[in-house]
């Protein structure tokens, strides 16, 4: 599909959800624990989650900074490194080469 039909604005927001659900959920974090680290509202972390907002750059970075995270991944990208998990492995099991 050539660019000029896909719709970036959804396509962002749902890879950026379903990356931070991932993350949430791996790390067993909360949205109020990831906006308290980030300084990103708890509110705006939810309407990202949902779909509802698409994300700023200011807060893809202060997001990504907080969860140790690519920010091209976090958009949806396969680039930079792959986030761990609180059990020290990537998104597909195996040990991160980071430690």
């Amino acid at each position: 599909m050539p660019l000029a039909q896909v719709d970036l604005t959804q396509t962002i927001r749902r890879n950026v959800s379903a990356r931070l659900v991932w993350l949430l959920r791996n790390r067993n974090m909360s949205q109020r624990e990831l906006a308290s680290a980030s300084g990103v509202s708890k509110s705006v972390i939810s309407r990202i989650v949902a779909r509802q907002r698409t994300v700023t750059a200011d807060a893809l970075v202060r997001l990504c900074l907080a969860l140790d995270v690519n920010p091209a991944w976090l958009l949806g990208f396969n680039a930079g490194n792959k986030p761990r998990s609180a059990s020290g492995k990537d998104r597909t099991g195996k040990e991160n080469a980071d430690g």
